[in-house]
């Protein structure tokens, strides 16, 4: 009888530690600083990492803070869309209206890699 108990309650079991499982919204919570850059020509390769390295994102709720190397950082809000697998369609509005849209795919290692415009920005977590 105790047997048939643990095989009833099991699935209810794998249920409820599924959903303790961290939303990609909230997985994304945090300072995150750019570590390098892949996918771009070869001749911007120098400039595009040093850009990538200086770039940071700070997420808090439902507000992004965008760190560009030589500019003041930048706020608004972000929103989470379409998920596939390890990617996840990020929108990210600015004040004045307009919306850029992207993708970031998380990585076994507990990093990001930020697919912009054809490049990968991949980035590390500097908070827990």
């Amino acid at each position: 009888m105790p047997n048939r108990l643990v095989l009833a309650l099991l699935p209810l079991a794998l249920v409820a530690l599924a959903g303790c499982a961290k939303s990609p919204r909230d997985q994304l919570q945090g300072k995150w600083r750019g570590e390098g850059i892949a996918k771009v020509h070869g001749s911007q390769q120098q400039h595009a990492e040093g850009w990538a390295r200086g770039l940071s994102l700070e997420f808090k709720g439902g507000t992004v803070i965008v760190g560009l190397p030589a500019e003041s950082p930048r706020q608004g809000t972000f929103t989470v869309g379409k998920i596939q697998g390890s990617e996840v369609d990020v929108t990210f509005k600015r004040h004045g209206g307009t919306e850029d849209k992207s993708r970031m795919r998380f990585e076994k290692n507990g990093k990001v890699t930020w697919m912009l415009d054809g490049a990968e920005i991949k980035l590390a977590k500097l908070d827990g």
